[in-house]
């Protein structure tokens, strides 16, 4: 089917000291350059929402700026829905180093009737690892209008299909896909080896 890919990569980064999470180098590359990556073997286009431009030149991709500033993530899902040509969507934050192509194709195969496609992993909802449909592009701005800008909250009042970790787990993985970047002493060695 066709999807496009939209990383999410506005955050200020308070809790990492002023450090871009997007251009935080693993292995040889940035994590924005592994997760846009990942996404080409999935994915149509691959959308940037960013205010910081300036960080991707060279990324081969759509630059899109939030429509309004200061509203978190779900200001971030709603520019790149609505930058999107597709109906479906992965979404995603800038700060995971090993997102796996597997999770896509596995929230794919669960869409079902539903309006989006999370992931669940140990009892917790992956809001900014899941797949979005451009239908809810009037209720998030409604939600936004209203100051609802928690996208758990959000997701709460909308059609969800939520998809077991074990489902993606049979597809064979070294690292955690969900790990994610929050604090610069997330930074070692061996950070999202299964088990951390």
């Amino acid at each position: 089917m066709d999807i496009t890919g939209i990383i999410l990569a506005g955050g200020k980064a308070s809790r990492m000291r002023g450090i871009d999470k997007a251009m935080i180098m693993i292995d040889g590359k940035t994590i924005i350059e592994r997760s846009v990556e990942t996404l080409r073997d999935v994915v149509d286009d691959i959308i940037v929402v960013s205010d910081n431009d300036y960080s991707f030149k060279g990324i081969n991709v759509i630059m899109v700026r939030d429509i309004k500033k200061d509203k978190g993530p779900i200001m971030g899902i709603y520019s790149g829905l609505i930058a999107s040509k597709t109906e479906w969507n992965f979404i995603c934050g800038c700060d995971m180093p090993y997102l796996n192509s597997s999770i896509i194709l596995t929230l794919i195969e669960n869409i079902g009737e539903s309006e989006a496609v999370v992931p669940v992993v140990d009892g917790k909802k992956e809001p900014l690892c899941a797949l979005y449909s451009k239908r809810l592009i009037e209720k998030l701005q409604d939600a936004i209008g209203q100051n609802i800008l928690k996208v758990s909250e959000f997701l709460s009042k909308v059609n969800v299909e939520h998809v077991s970790y074990d489902l993606i787990k049979k597809t064979g993985l070294e690292y955690n896909p969900f790990f994610n970047i929050n604090y610069d002493t997330d930074l070692k060695p061996t950070f999202g080896r299964k088990g951390e």
